[in-house]
């Protein structure tokens, strides 16, 4: 099968292209504040692109919706379905991290010193033995990712 380029691109696809490409800069750049230094915010602009371009290609006006209100959606989805493809660990592992990050910020900020494995077993409402598997389990997904880079 072969995939045919439009040959003669509309200048309304142009203009909207034209008009709106500020767009995926600013969410690009909005999005990356948040995000680890190692994560290049060219990547993200790539992502962006391609996600302003299908919503050119899909958008309705019929809908009743503004352009640049369907394509900052669009675009901010497209940046984080990259930054999904980035990501190393599983949703579940990544939810799993986040709360064990929540619950030693939490007992560290309540005592003033670092936490012990029970207060934060009791905090998650899991026995220590199931704690000692999620940081085993974390902690090796970490040192993978950080061979990888």
């Amino acid at each position: 099968m072969t995939i045919k380029a439009k040959s003669n691109p509309s200048p309304f696809r142009d203009k909207l292209l034209e008009d709106n490409i500020h767009l995926v800069k600013i969410i690009a750049y909005q999005v990356a504040v948040n995000l680890p230094p190692h994560i290049d915010v060219n990547d993200l602009i790539s992502a962006g692109t391609i996600g302003l371009l299908e919503s050119i290609d899909r958008f309705d006006p019929g809908k009743g919706v503004q352009f640049n209100t369907y394509a900052s959606i669009r675009i901010r989805g497209a940046i984080m379905d990259e930054l999904r493809s980035m990501d190393w660990m599983t949703r579940s592992m990544r939810d799993k991290s986040n709360q064990l990050e929540k619950a030693y910020g939490e007992i560290e900020r309540k005592t003033g010193r670092p936490a012990e494995v029970e207060e934060v077993a009791k905090f998650l409402e899991i026995s220590t033995d199931e704690l000692h598997t999620i940081l085993s389990q974390v902690s090796a997904l970490s040192v993978l990712n950080l061979e990888d880079m």
